[in-house]
């Protein structure tokens, strides 16, 4: 089962996760500057191992929505900015995320996402919180406060399972967005954006069984809140003058002809007689091909 999101008191960045509406999401095709905030240790290869994994994390949304990560060395360029840590906490996973481009809203020396793991976290574990914080970070909504989501809480049980802040227990459960503020599907209980909500915090029994992956509506969902470019056809388009006579409007220039031309005579302008041939014609044929050049307002020299 993966684990609670829920970030412990002690480690709390300052803002928390929340189901955003269709504004804050970012326009597709933007290349997203992302930089790592990595403190001070001496362990850096506990530092490397989950930079490694939350970057492929991020690659995975690539697959599938309109977008491109790009991790960067410098702060000042950046646009999300996630601030790793080590909790004491062994097996301990959590994170949270400001929600879509409000992170660019934050000054540059301030996270925008959180991601606290233990020494003997399960990579598997700290892949599943990545995926679920840069959801957030696309703009992706809690998916147990989406308006498609039929769940009753038990206030009393969410507080307490909030440690008794109020503010969290609103903004991690019990908040549900206005419909009218989200593009959203039906309610997906194996989206990566769902807690895994036991029983005991329902009135109800609605299911949530969130796997460690993306599910099938999230890989949807996210081509459709981040559409590609529909593909053109590799096409040859053949061009219309290649084939196609184009008729010039201009008048034609006048012909000279005279009757000893040192051009061939047309064979239309020529008789079987001896005295006429393509160098000179007779009269008859001269005479005929005059009155029909004449109609063609062709002059003629004698």
């Amino acid at each position: 089962m993966a684990t609670n999101h829920t970030v412990p008191p002690s480690y709390d960045p300052g803002f928390s996760q929340l189901c955003m509406w269709e504004p804050k999401s970012w326009l597709p095709g933007h290349n997203i500057k992302v930089f790592l905030m990595i403190p001070p240790t001496t362990n850096i290869f506990f530092y490397r191992r989950v930079a490694m994994i939350v970057e492929k994390a991020a690659r995975t949304w690539e697959l599938y929505a309109n977008i491109k990560f790009d991790f960067v060395t410098h702060r000042k360029s950046s646009e999300i900015r996630v601030l790793l840590c080590r909790i004491p906490q062994s097996r301990l996973v959590s994170g949270a995320s400001v929600i879509g481009n409000d992170s660019t809203l934050l000054e540059k020396d301030k996270p925008t996402m959180f991601l606290g793991a233990g020494s003997r976290a399960e990579s598997s574990r700290i892949r599943s919180t990545a995926l679920h914080e840069f959801g957030h970070a696309l703009g992706m909504i809690h998916e147990h406060t989406s308006p498609a989501c039929k769940i009753e809480w038990n206030k009393n049980a969410v507080l307490n399972a909030s440690h008794g802040d109020r503010k969290k227990a609103d903004l991690n459960y019990l908040l549900q967005v206005d419909k009218s503020k989200v593009r959203c599907s039906k309610y997906d209980p194996k989206s990566i954006m769902v807690y895994n909500v036991p029983f005991n915090l329902m009135k109800n029994r609605v299911r949530t069984m969130r796997g460690r992956d993306l599910s099938d509506m999230d890989k949807e969902w996210a081509s459709k809140f981040y559409p590609r470019k529909p593909s053109t056809p590799n096409t040859k388009i053949k061009s219309s003058t290649s084939k196609t006579k184009i008729k010039l409007s201009t008048p034609k220039p006048k012909i000279k002809f005279n009757q000893h031309s040192p051009h061939k005579t047309p064979k239309e302008f020529r008789c079987s007689a001896d005295n006429c041939g393509p160098r000179r014609q007779c009269d008859k044929c001269y005479e005929k091909m005059k009155a029909e050049c004449q109609e063609a307002s062709i002059t003629m020299e004698t």
